[in-house]
């Protein structure tokens, strides 16, 4: 995932070759995990279902792509 520099607040930060986020990306991944559990907390299985799997996709996808062995942190990926 990625916005522009307003639309992740830190409008003072140019990331202009970066194009998946490791913060806006690990957000989403949070994002889908609370509501995965909001929607079991209110009995609503399928929304459940879908936010938890898309939770578990956003988080296979950040500890695959974004990890940086070299560096030891995560971070932004290019295009490539």
């Amino acid at each position: 995932f990625w916005t522009d520099s307003f639309g992740c607040g830190m409008d003072n930060i140019e990331r202009p070759e970066a194009h998946g986020w490791i913060d806006y990306t690990a957000q989403a991944a949070l994002d889908c995990e609370f509501l995965a559990n909001v929607a079991l907390h209110v009995g609503d299985n399928d929304i459940a279902q879908a936010c938890s799997s898309n939770y578990l996709a956003l988080k296979e996808l950040v500890n695959e792509t974004m990890w940086d062995e070299y560096r030891l942190v995560y971070g932004d990926v290019d295009e490539d």
